[in-house]
């Protein structure tokens, strides 16, 4: 490539100049995304483990857990410079990792005790 297609009028922005009033407004869509993830992810599944009847109250939470992972995807998508998206993120990804290590534990310490006891009870 030559020196004149690197022309700032050919150049794309990467980082599009916003001004004060749309930075503001940008900041306040990100912050009802990124609450209505929080929402999703941890409010309804909280508020439906109280319920305790039905199956299909786990297929509501699981649902609503993956719409929580979807408007932060939407919200640091759309909105690269909001830290809340950002913080979000990594506290999702902090959480799913936590679960992973916690499900692994469970199923080799189940595993422990049917090889060396013959049975592994786990309630529920």
């Amino acid at each position: 490539m030559s020196e004149a297609d690197h022309t700032p009028e050919t150049t794309p922005n990467p980082d599009p100049v916003f001004t004060a009033e749309e930075q503001a407004q940008r900041r306040s869509e990100a912050l009802k995304l990124c609450i209505l993830s929080l929402v999703f992810h941890g409010g309804i599944p909280l508020v439906l483990s109280y319920l305790q009847s039905y199956h299909i109250i786990y297929f509501i939470s699981a649902a609503s857990y993956i719409a929580g992972w979807v408007f932060m995807i939407i919200a640091r998508v759309r909105y690269k410079e909001s830290r809340f998206a950002k913080v979000l993120m990594w506290v999702y990804i902090g959480i799913l990792i936590a679960i992973l290590i916690f499900v692994a534990l469970a199923f080799s310490l189940c595993n422990y005790y049917e090889t060396n006891f013959g049975r592994c009870y786990i309630p529920g």
